[in-house]
């Protein structure tokens, strides 16, 4: 957050700075998603589809080797 502010004042990269601000925002959205569930199923899912990609990659690897 902070480099992402100093590229903001120097007006550099704004591109960039507007990704790192969405990609800040919907991680913090998700959080509070995750944490109005008083259960375990929200972030059970979220895990699941977040390391998806990992596994799908481990397991070329796998096969590779």
């Amino acid at each position: 957050m902070a480099a992402n502010l100093e590229y903001f004042q120097d007006d550099r990269y704004i591109e960039a700075t507007q990704i790192m601000d969405r990609c800040i925002f919907e991680t913090a959205a998700k959080i509070c998603w995750i944490a109005q569930d008083q259960t375990e199923g929200r972030l059970k899912r979220y895990l699941e589809g977040s390391l998806r990609p990992d596994r799908e990659h481990r397991a070329i690897i796998q096969a590779n080797i």
